[in-house]
């Protein structure tokens, strides 16, 4: 028996990079799942299949950054499972530009995604977890929701609105049982990110550099943020609420 056995878990952005590696990790600990995905349709369906293979789980194709996306899937998991039990805010684009390029749309697009979207699945899950009686939420952020990044300001700006994001809501939440905690991923070695860089002004850091500012000697893994979400999720962590996680190899500390 897994330490998830039976929950019913919804992840955003579940079809590919941070969010399949938490969807592996708790299909492994016995979660039925819920994973969302929206323009990767095609990598999601190939993570179903892995899925399925350990666990019922279902896909939905939908828009988190609106309302009626994010209803869509809460009622999946209502519709398929008859609860809910875990949610798992990851969705997420990063469109690196300069603000002297950029235009609003860049910064709006980010923001929709990125934050809004997480309080939007909190809301409309909100009926859901209260009735599981122990619901969990996981925020995932990233360390460039404190230390700023090149030409990134928008993916920055959400990433640290999540982490008042994550405190406002333990607080709220609190009396439903909920808990609420963020995980701060550095360096992620996926498939690639939503969003591509848009302006000729973007530096990329040669990755021998990038690899060689992790003091335990190695970028980081979905599988590893995998693990502490099932921990974060379980009823192991009944006391851990309004929590901000940082998980990058020690990099933060240079």
């Amino acid at each position: 028996m897994g330490m998830l056995d039976q929950k019913v878990a919804l992840i955003t952005g579940g079809g590919k990079g941070i969010g399949k590696g938490i969807a592996l990790a708790m299909a492994r600990e016995g979660a039925r799942l819920v994973i969302g995905c929206n323009s990767s349709r095609g990598m999601a369906e190939d993570t179903l299949r892995e899925l399925q293979a350990l666990t019922p789980t279902i896909l939905v194709q939908s828009d988190v950054g609106t309302p009626e996306g994010c209803q869509a899937l809460v009622d999946a998991a209502q519709r398929e499972y008859g609860r809910l039990d875990i949610l798992v805010n990851n969705a997420a684009i990063q469109t690196q530009y300069s603000m002297l390029e950029g235009q609003y749309e860049d910064f709006r697009r980010i923001i929709r995604v990125n934050l809004r979207a997480a309080y939007l699945m909190m809301q409309k899950s909100l009926p859901l977890l209260r009735a599981a009686g122990h619901g969990r939420i996981i925020l995932i952020s990233s360390v460039h929701g404190k230390r700023p990044n090149d030409f990134d300001a928008a993916y920055s700006v959400s990433k640290g609105g999540l982490k008042m994001l994550c405190r406002e809501a333990a607080i709220e939440f609190a009396p439903y049982g909920i808990t609420v905690n963020l995980i701060a991923p550095g360096g992620v070695k996926i498939e690639g990110k939503t969003g591509a860089p848009r302006t000729p002004l973007y530096r990329t850091v040669p990755r021998p550099r990038w690899i060689s500012q992790y003091p335990l000697g190695r970028i980081g893994l979905p599988s590893d943020s995998g693990e502490l979400a099932c921990y974060i999720a379980s009823e192991k962590s009944d006391h851990l609420s309004g929590a901000s996680i940082r998980l990058d190899g020690c990099a933060m500390l240079l």
